[in-house]
């Protein structure tokens, strides 16, 4: 239903301007179009966003639609090709081309110069910018209609706008046998003409506002239950795209807590360099490293009584052998309390 009521507003809206002047001609059966354009405004320019909207476009999701069996309600009453709702398109559809007849006629050239050199558009070049209003305006709408949107939605509304400039240009440099009066019109003066390129997009918008006011209207003060779904959707899509970012963001934060590193000493080869983190193999030992003397490790030798001392004479005393038994004993102890220690800090 939406595919036919749109089918017949863009019709209506383009015809209506070929008609318009030829009132304005006195119907003398001049048109504003080439031949060719004529053509190809149902094949190529607003042909394609046509069959998007019938064949992609959906006005809720199917999880909705059985999850809100009402909504079928509106199919069964055939909500969307009431007679009303055919009249206010076709409404529309002259509204738009009124309009841009009369805006691109009467307001973008209007009389005045078009171009820098002081020369004014003559018909087939008011045509291309009537026509291109019209495209433009067509496939806008088709935009605002669209409820569903997918990557060929995009590709057929923006392509038939970027088409149309295409296959213009290309008409332009063709042969005048095959192109007709479009022959060197667009690229060597419209295109360079300002007026043309700032003028198109406000008869674009002076066009789609009644759509965009009642709508805007309709959906905020009289929404229908598909409307409502559809807010009810985005919102839940809403949240949990939210809640999804929110659960995949990175604490770029790290917090770690250890002791400063400081050098203990060399023990049997091995350096200690911190007790705060476990090691994972023991570095090699700097050649610049000097290593740590028995005084260095157990102080000095003055605290060991056994230990030889200096005589008066300048004589060193050498222990008794006992004596000398005792110290061992000592040092093995003190060093195996010393690596004990260590262990329990690793």
């Amino acid at each position: 239903a939406r595919m036919v009521t749109y089918f017949f507003y863009k019709n209506i809206a383009f015809g209506l301007t070929i008609f318009i002047y030829n009132m304005h001609t006195n119907a003398s059966g001049q048109v504003v179009y080439n031949d060719w354009l004529m053509s190809s405004f149902n094949i190529f320019f607003t042909n394609f966003p046509v069959l998007a909207l019938g064949i992609l476009d959906q006005d809720v999701r199917p999880s909705s639609s059985l999850k809100y069996p009402a909504l079928y309600k509106e199919t069964q009453a055939n909500a969307q090709f009431t007679s009303k709702r055919r009249l206010l398109w076709f409404a529309n559809g002259i509204y738009v081309g009124v309009v841009s007849y009369m805006c691109v006629f009467y307001g973008i050239h209007g009389g005045e110069s078009d171009t820098s050199s002081g020369r004014t558009f003559g018909l087939w070049e008011v045509g291309t910018t009537l026509y291109t209003s019209i495209v433009v305006t067509l496939n806008v709408q088709m935009a605002l209609y669209s409820n569903f949107w997918t990557i060929y939605h995009h590709i057929t509304i923006w392509g038939s706008i970027v088409l149309w400039f295409i296959l213009n240009t290309v008409l332009s440099e063709t042969d005048p046998y095959y192109s007709t009066f479009s022959y060197k019109t667009f690229v060597p003066i419209v295109s360079k003409s300002a007026k043309f390129w700032l003028g198109i997009w406000p008869v674009a918008v002076a066009g789609l506002l009644p759509y965009i006011m009642v709508i805007t209207i309709r959906r905020n003060y009289y929404p229908t239950l598909a409307d409502k779904v559809q807010d009810f959707d985005a919102d839940e899509r809403n949240k949990r795209i939210k809640s999804d970012r929110e659960s995949i963001t990175v604490n770029t934060d790290v917090d770690v807590t250890v002791k400063s590193p400081r050098r203990l000493g060399t023990l049997k080869g091995v350096v200690v360099e911190s007790l705060g983190v476990e090691p994972v193999a023991a570095p090699p030992v700097p050649k610049h490293r000097r290593k740590l003397s028995f005084a260095d490790v157990w102080g000095p030798e003055k605290q060991f009584p056994d230990i030889a001392a200096s005589t008066s004479s300048g004589h060193v005393v050498r222990p008794p052998s006992a004596a000398n038994s005792a110290r061992n004993s000592l040092e093995d102890k003190n060093y195996t309390e010393v690596m004990s220690a260590i262990d329990e800090r690793l």
